[in-house]
Order: C-alpha cells, then sequence, then structure tokens
C-alpha cells in the first residue's frame, strides 16, 4: 500500500506497471535462450559426492570411530553416520585422540594431495602423521583400500585410492 502512494506521489505509477510488464517478457524470452545453453536445472541434478566408495565401505565397519585425513572428513561425514574426527598434524597427538575419541579407523588417500611417497611432506596433508601410521604395524593395520573415480566430477585427480587402517588396541 505504501508503495502504491509513493508511485502516485510522484507519478510514477504508469512507469511502475510498464516496467513489471517489460521484465516479465524479458524473462520469458530469456529463459528458452538459458536452458539451450544450460541444460543441468539446479533441482533435477543428480547429487554427487566424492568418496562415495569409500563412504559405502566405512558404513558397514562394526566399529565407531573413524580419525580421516584432511579433505575426506567432510565428505566421510555428510555420507556415514559413523563419527568422524580429522587427523592431526602432530603425529604425538595421534594416540591422544585414538583414546578420548575412541577411535577404531584412519583414513587417508591422495585425493587432495599429491600420492604418498617418503620425503615428498611439502605436497601432502598429514604427512607427518600418515607416515606415522605406516611406520607402526604394531599399532596400525592395514584393513583396505578402496578404489576411487571421480570421473567428470572434477579436473583435479579423478582417481584414488583411500586406505584404511584399523587402530591395534593392546
Amino acid at each position: 500500500d505504501a508503495l502504491f502512494r509513493v508511485l502516485e506521489k510522484f507519478n510514477l505509477r504508469k512507469f511502475y506497471f510498464k516496467s513489471l510488464h517489460i521484465t516479465i517478457i524479458l524473462l520469458l524470452l530469456i529463459i528458452p535462450f538459458w536452458y539451450t545453453s544450460n541444460q543441468n536445472f539446479l533441482f533435477l541434478l543428480d547429487k554427487k559426492n566424492e568418496g562415495e566408495n569409500t563412504a559405502k565401505f566405512v558404513s558397514t565397519l562394526k566399529k565407531d570411530g573413524v580419525m580421516g585425513q584432511i579433505g575426506y572428513t567432510p565428505q566421510l561425514n555428510y555420507l556415514t553416520k559413523k563419527r568422524i574426527i580429522a587427523m592431526p598434524s602432530n603425529p604425538e597427538k595421534i594416540f591422544f585422540l585414538i583414546d578420548l575419541y575412541n577411535i577404531n579407523y584412519v583414513v587417508y588417500g591422495s585425493r587432495y594431495n599429491a600420492p604418498f611417497e617418503e620425503g615428498n611432506g611439502n605436497n601432502i596433508y598429514n604427512y607427518e602423521s600418515i607416515k606415522y601410521i605406516r611406520e607402526k604395524p604394531d599399532k596400525f593395520r592395514l584393513f583396505a583400500i578402496i578404489k576411487e573415480d571421480y570421473g567428470d566430477l572434477t579436473d583435479f585427480r579423478n582417481k584414488d585410492e583411500v586406505y584404511i587402517y584399523e587402530v591395534i588396541r593392546n
């Protein structure tokens, strides 16, 4: 009501209705052109997630509590009902967090960085922690290697190997 009073006061009511009609006509003309160049309508898109194979495997694990390398934790949190925490960068804190949060599995891969190689610490998130896990077979047992193929989801590293280790408790 107030808008119409202002429009009448400044004698803009006719302009308002004309501009509204012009806007609607322009939208109706633009939509077909937009659709032909952008055929993926937002609400009709298939939901695509990274790490679906890993999440399916983690969901089947009997125990709860997973520690994941930086980058994997958001997807695992979203796709599983497991309790997921991020891996610390400092390997001295791994067992403190494992005990504190009752962690039973550790997950890492090469999706968000270079594949793990000795001396390649500058290119790998959590390099020291992963190195620690790999060097302690008495504390961590390789449980599974999951192959991921991200296809056209991204241009960055379409293939991945995700390593899942089980925490060995004494």
